[in-house]
C-alpha cells in the first residue's frame, strides 16, 4: 500500500475519475445548452407566427411582443463549434436568426417607448390647448355684461372645444370625442 506503484495507480485512477466527471459535466452542460437554445428558437418562431407585414408588432405590452426574452446563443455557442465544423452554413443560420430576433426586439422596445412618449406628449399638448381655450372663455365670461353675451361665449367655447377635440382625435363631426380615449396607431416599419 505504501509502494510507489500503488500511489501511481491511485493517482491515475483519481485522474481518470476526475476526467470522466469533467466529461459528463461538459456533456450535461452541452445538452442543457442545446435544450435552452431550442426552446428559445421555438418561442421566437411562435412569436413570429403572430407577426405580419400589416401588423409587425403583436401586443400592447413589451412582454407580449419581444421574440426572445433571453438570448443564450452567445453564451453557449462555444460548446457547439466542433459540431458545426463541417457545415458552417447551419452555424450561420442560427447566428443570423438570433441577430435578426435581437434587431426585431430592439425595434419593438423602441417602438413601445416612442409610442408611449408620443401619447404622453399628445395628451399634454391637448390639455395645453384646452386650458388656453378655457382661459380665454373665462376672460370673456368675466367681461360679459349680459346673459345673452354669456350664453354666446359659452356656445362659442363649446363649439371651439368640440371642433378641436374632433380634429385632434379624429372624432366624427357633431360628436364630442372623449379626449382621454385617444390611442395612437403604431406606424409600420421594417420589423415586418
Amino acid at each position: 500500500m505504501r509502494s510507489n506503484f500503488f500511489i501511481v495507480i491511485a493517482t491515475f485512477a483519481a485522474g481518470y475519475i476526475a476526467l470522466r466527471v469533467y466529461q459528463k459535466q461538459k456533456n450535461d452542460e452541452k445538452r442543457n445548452a442545446a435544450n435552452v437554445i431550442v426552446l428559445e428558437i421555438e418561442g421566437a418562431e411562435e412569436g413570429l407566427r403572430k407577426v405580419s407585414v400589416d401588423r409587425p408588432f403583436t401586443g400592447n405590452d413589451e412582454a407580449d411582443t419581444v421574440l426572445m426574452k433571453t438570448t443564450s446563443w452567445d453564451k453557449y455557442k462555444h460548446l457547439f463549434v466542433a459540431d458545426f465544423l463541417q457545415d458552417r452554413n447551419e452555424w450561420n443560420k442560427i447566428a443570423d436568426f438570433y441577430t435578426q430576433c435581437g434587431e426585431y426586439d430592439t425595434a419593438v422596445v423602441g417602438q413601445n417607448e416612442m409610442t408611449d412618449f408620443n401619447t404622453q406628449q399628445m395628451i399634454a399638448n391637448q390639455q395645453q390647448v384646452l386650458a388656453k381655450y378655457a382661459e380665454e372663455y373665462s376672460i370673456q365670461l368675466s367681461n360679459a355684461k349680459t346673459e345673452k353675451e354669456k350664453t354666446k361665449f359659452g356656445n362659442e367655447y363649446i363649439a371651439r372645444r368640440t371642433q378641436f377635440i374632433g380634429d385632434y382625435t379624429g372624432g366624427v363631426e357633431g360628436h364630442i370625442a372623449q379626449i382621454n380615449l385617444y390611442i395612437p396607431v403604431r406606424f409600420s416599419n421594417n420589423a415586418g
